[in-house]
């Protein structure tokens, strides 16, 4: 049997956004071992880089699932979609990471009332936040989880942290 083709040529860069659907909502694209799913930003405001980005599993469970992404939503309505790349407007088209490993996973610090981050921790989608919050749970509690890997550095943002993660949203 042979494998469907794929897209190879792409119009935008990884981190670059639109405001129509420039690559085919959905597409996926590989980049060495990390891959990035072209989406539509339905959150109701832009996305920041390294946000974490959901689907709405209330919202259209068929094919089109994938192609819309939103803030983390109520804890059995949302799944991880992945970690967005750039600023995307809302409304607007752009990249977010799927699958590999990335480091600008926006986490909730300690400083905040969360727990810091450690080497082989997940993270949990937080309701209505950019954010993932380490999950205290027995791991995986959730399927949408990112597992960190290292702290990388502290933030602009007072009480968040960039980890490096490894991202399986696929």
């Amino acid at each position: 049997m042979t494998q469907p083709a794929t897209k190879q040529l792409f119009t935008t860069y990884l981190t670059e956004v639109a405001t129509t659907d420039l690559e085919g909502v959905g597409t996926l694209r590989w980049d060495g071992a990390n891959c990035y799913r072209w989406v539509y930003n339905a959150t109701g405001s832009a996305t920041v880089v390294g946000e974490i980005t959901c689907h709405d599993l209330s919202a259209n469970p068929d094919s089109t699932l994938v192609e819309s992404i939103y803030m983390s939503l109520d804890t059995d309505l949302s799944m991880l979609a992945g970690v967005c790349l750039s600023v995307i407007a809302d409304e607007g088209y752009g990249w977010i990471q799927v699958f590999g490993v990335t480091d600008s996973v926006i986490a909730m610090g300690g400083t905040s009332g969360g727990t810091d981050t450690a080497i082989g921790d997940y993270l949990l989608a937080v309701t209505s936040q950019i954010y993932g919050f380490r999950d205290t749970a027995t791991q995986p509690a959730y399927s949408r989880n990112l597992q960190t890997l290292e702290v990388i550095a502290t933030a602009t943002t007072p009480a968040t942290t960039y980890v490096t993660a490894f991202v399986r949203c696929l």
